[in-house]
């Protein structure tokens, strides 16, 4: 009977899982202001650099908040303090993001995009609808 259950139990969690995985997309995140495509860091506390297209991004369907994940490694765009900084963190409370195309925003602070400043550094800031602030999905 235990190994009925845990059988069950494995169905259910995959099946899950799947379902997570299908309510989001494989995608490069490109900026086209600074002409450069939104990398995700290799590493937990790593920065968010803009540079050439070879990083992918998996992130939630439009106007659904999930985390926005480094396609390769278990690890989330993450807002690190209030100032509005962003690094790869764990893909916990603070890594949740929002799509709601051309801006990326996070409930987390509210009214706050992410942004490319003009030294193409990667913060949060008040949304304006500038162009700083409008991002492009490619496949």
């Amino acid at each position: 009977m235990s190994k009925h259950i845990f059988l069950c139990f494995l169905f259910i969690l995959l099946n899950y899982i799947i379902s997570i995985e299908a309510s989001g997309r494989y995608t490069y995140i490109y900026n086209k202001k600074a002409d450069k495509y939104l990398n995700p860091g290799d590493q937990v506390g790593q920065k968010i650099v803009l540079g050439n297209k070879n990083k992918r991004w998996y992130i939630p369907n439009q106007n659904k908040p999930g985390f926005f994940r480094h396609a390769s490694y278990n690890i989330c765009l993450n807002v690190k303090d209030t100032d509005g900084t962003v690094v790869m963190g764990n893909c916990d409370n603070n890594a949740i993001f929002k799509l709601d195309e051309p801006k990326i925003s996070t409930p987390l602070l509210n009214d706050n995009c992410l942004d490319v400043d003009n030294n193409n550094n990667i913060k949060l800031n008040k949304c304006n609808g500038n162009s700083d602030q409008m991002w492009e999905l490619e496949e």
